[in-house]
């Protein structure tokens, strides 16, 4: 499983504010699906490296010349742990988790983003009704009738802190 990275939860259409926060639900949960997807994923290969790891342990326990041992007296447990650590499966299973961790770390900072976005959306909806966003729709009524400023006024505030 891999993250759609073309979905964009960071940047917002502030000329389509309805139409962000119709989406913001549908990408939540679909979002919520992946990262659940992606914890299973990480779950399955954490367990693949267990499995593998162990199978390497009994096949080095029973020939351990055939792991570079010497069969003459018994391994020692940390004669093993290395030779299951460098063995080739076990660097592959440990490879697949570490992609599957990835996978799973994606898709929660993507959860995490739209978790942040109503927030963000709530704000942006305000600053329009305030006229503050020059939006294509703008504001029912005249700019900035809620304050008592014209559009002017604000600028030539700004541009007085400025200097």
């Amino acid at each position: 499983m891999s993250i759609d990275k073309k979905g964009n939860y960071i940047d917002i259409s502030v000329n389509h504010l309805d139409e962000e926060w119709l989406a913001q639900p549908r990408r939540y949960l679909q979002e919520s699906e992946g990262l659940a997807e992606a914890k299973r994923d990480y779950a399955e290969a954490k367990a693949a490296v267990d499995v593998v790891s162990a199978e390497v342990e009994i096949a080095v326990r029973k020939n351990p010349k055939k792991f570079g041992l010497d069969d003459e007296k018994k391994p020692t447990e940390s004669a093993i742990r290395i030779v299951v650590t460098v063995d080739e499966r076990v660097k592959k299973a440990i490879s697949r988790m570490n992609e599957s961790r990835y996978q799973m770390d994606l898709h929660q900072a993507a959860v995490d983003a739209l978790e942040h976005r109503p927030s963000a959306l709530k704000d942006l909806v305000n600053l329009w009704q305030l006229g503050y966003l020059m939006t294509s729709k703008g504001p029912p009524g005249p700019p900035n009738q809620k304050l008592g400023v014209s559009r002017e006024e604000v600028s030539g505030k700004r541009k007085n802190n400025e200097d």
